[in-house]
């Protein structure tokens, strides 16, 4: 059954509801095409907002619509990404909730403030996971468990480094450095110190939690979605990730000899 928005204060509310739900969306790394899904079904639920009209990028979401002969509009630039599955998972279901008519605009716009404002640092998820992460992965290309201990607190430390870097607004070029320099010359200490035994082990299974393998895949997706711009920005900064951490492992290398 169709709603219908009765005033112009209504409109703006369904707007916050469309915005916010795209933008911790395209925050915690879902794919363009499926932020703007949700913005069209969440509108899709009334039957005076007409003309929807969404220009989302991967630090931008833009959208419009018509309400009473008016055009409203809102746009959020989005600065940085913190990728968040299950922040992805929450929307998809409070989107299928709201067509479903399982809220009201006041209880949405509720819900997704207080999903939104979980979108802060977790100490298990931030630099624990990671570190189990990084450690299984150097077991993965031939480490042993010396090396796995290793990994797992290099790992660990290089993630809070990043996390501190982003929080100063460093760019992804500098933090991919500093962490895959952090990274090599941690290892290479390790070696030197008798803690780990094979040096490659431990450092490609470090650096594999900065390999911008979503962000390629996501890329791909939204250029099979014709999304063709948003699809090459995010190409072109995976190929500049990479190209840094390489640039990291490869300088610190040069510098310790390992």
């Amino acid at each position: 059954m169709k709603r219908y928005l009765k005033n112009k204060e209504e409109a703006k509310k369904l707007m916050y509801v469309a915005l916010c739900s795209s933008t911790i969306q395209v925050v915690s790394g879902a794919e363009i095409y499926r932020a703007d899904k949700t913005i069209q079904k969440i509108f899709s639920l009334y039957e005076n907002a007409k003309n929807v009209q969404t220009y989302l990028l991967s630090n931008v979401v833009h959208i419009s619509f018509e309400f009473q002969g008016e055009n409203i509009q809102a746009f959020r630039r989005i600065p940085m990404t913190y990728i968040d599955l299950g922040k992805i998972d929450q929307i998809n279901t409070f989107s299928r909730d709201f067509v479903n008519e399982k809220y009201t605009l006041d209880e949405a716009i509720s819900l997704l403030n207080k999903i939104y404002s979980s979108l802060n640092e977790n100490f298990f998820k931030d630099y624990i996971a990671p570190g189990f992460a990084g450690a299984f992965f150097s077991l993965l290309f031939g480490g042993v468990l010396n090396d796995f201990i290793s990994t797992f607190f290099i790992t660990s430390f290089m993630c809070g480094i990043v996390s501190k870097l982003k929080s100063f607004e460093m760019s992804f070029v500098v933090s991919n450095f500093v962490g895959a320099f952090i990274v090599s010359t941690l290892a290479i200490f390790s070696i030197n110190i008798g803690v780990g035994v094979n040096q490659d082990s431990i450092i490609i299974g470090s650096i594999m939690v900065l390999l911008p393998g979503l962000i390629a895949t996501n890329s791909s997706r939204d250029i099979m979605y014709e999304d063709y711009l948003t699809g090459l920005i995010g190409l072109t900064k995976a190929v500049f990730i990479a190209f840094f951490i390489a640039f990291g492992v490869g300088s610190s290398l040069k510098i310790f000899g390992g």
